[in-house]
């Protein structure tokens, strides 16, 4: 079933987002990159049902199967000397607020981006930041809402999952409408403590065995704690503490 844009706007009538909502574009991020370089308006949003050159952190595929997923890129035009981490770990907190409440079962960070629940990736969150005369940074955030009826693909299968099981009448369009929401009442708050806190109560990796991956191969290390600009502390395998602020993690099994 398509994705009702009526619904979605009737919903939120009350807060500024735009809007737009396409069957299959190429990549919701890369489309609103071009919005934001021809002057968009801040809390524009573009979502599709599928996407045929999802992306996401690393360079990395994102899969997005028709109808059964949440593809969303928000337009924002932050202020200066805003970290663009902060609008990544900021949404995941909201993230996994939504899905929480709408199922009743526990949604956890992995760092940076990700949000799991039962043990399997659910969403992967990716914010891509514009410089120039009106800088401007686009949220992108895809949501395994159902399992795609043919399955997820065999390199996925074993770590992806899914919010919901089974279908409902306007479930994407919920979820959609809860995430923008929580987001709106979230974005900028004042309160940076408390949302950090959040985020390190939900992580799913901290005291545990871990593989950093970086462009130049992996190595063992455990998670010991986030500092509050985000970067994950460990401890290496020869003993040494390293802040990683870049890279991504993996628990070993």
């Amino acid at each position: 079933m398509d994705l009702s844009k009526e619904y979605i706007e009737e919903r939120l009538m009350e807060l500024p987002f735009k809007i737009q909502v396409e069957e299959t574009v190429s990549s919701t991020n890369t489309l609103m990159k071009e919005y934001g370089h021809n002057n968009g308006e801040e809390y524009s949003v573009l979502i599709a049902s599928s996407q045929s050159g999802g992306r996401g952190r690393m360079g990395r595929n994102f899969y997005s199967p028709k109808n059964t997923g949440i593809y969303m890129s928000i337009l924002l035009r932050p202020k200066k000397g805003t970290n663009p981490l902060n609008i990544t770990t900021d949404a995941a907190v909201c993230c996994a607020r939504v899905f929480e409440k709408m199922t009743g079962k526990n949604a956890e960070i992995k760092w940076v981006n990700d949000i799991y629940m039962n043990g399997k990736k659910v969403c992967g969150i990716l914010t891509e930041s514009c410089l120039g005369d009106k800088p401007f940074a686009v949220l992108g955030i895809g949501v395994n809402v159902l399992p795609p009826k043919e399955g997820f693909p065999e390199d996925i299968k074993n770590r992806a999952g899914a919010v919901f099981t089974e279908d409902s009448p306007f479930i994407r369009e919920e979820v959609i409408i809860g995430l923008l929401r929580e987001f709106f009442n979230t974005y900028g708050n004042p309160a940076r403590s408390l949302l950090f806190e959040e985020y390190k109560k939900r992580s799913m990796i901290i005291g545990k065995d871990i593989l950093i991956l970086r462009n130049d191969g992996e190595e063992g290390a455990k998670a010991i704690g986030i500092n509050e600009d985000y970067s994950l502390i460990v401890r290496k395998e020869n003993g040494e503490i390293e802040n990683v602020c870049s890279g991504d993690v993996s628990i070993k099994l």
